[in-house]
């Protein structure tokens, strides 16, 4: 079951972005899912300094959306269906997580996802 009274985050991912020569920009970069009932799902991020960090609901407000399917313990997102760039991920769901088992992008596979209430 997927739970939609709150969101799904994963562990928080730190960066160095080399922007032009010796202008380097660091941070952590947060990613998250919000699950609606109707199988609409949003995919929302943000970035901190310091690794801390709160969704609300209005973050998801003009994020990339997407759809899901649960099918037994695993969950099907698409994003962009029908398009050449049309992303699947598949996650496994295991209680408050999901764990990405399955992806057409090249990334995020065995990234775990935590689920927050509100």
């Amino acid at each position: 079951m997927i739970k939609d009274n709150g969101y799904y985050l994963t562990a928080p991912n730190p960066y160095i972005d080399y922007v032009a020569g010796d202008n380097i920009r660091t941070g952590i970069f947060h990613s998250a899912y919000m699950f609606q009932e109707n199988g609409i799902v949003k995919f929302g991020s943000k970035e901190t300094k310091d690794g801390t960090v709160a969704f609300r609901k209005e973050d998801f407000e003009n994020s990339l959306t997407g759809t899901y399917v649960l099918r037994k313990d695993f969950l099907e997102l698409v994003f962009d269906e029908n398009k050449k760039w049309e992303v699947r991920i598949i996650f496994k769901i295991n209680g408050d997580q999901l764990e990405n088992v399955k992806s057409n992008s090249g990334g995020g596979i065995g990234q775990i996802y935590q689920f927050q209430k509100w």
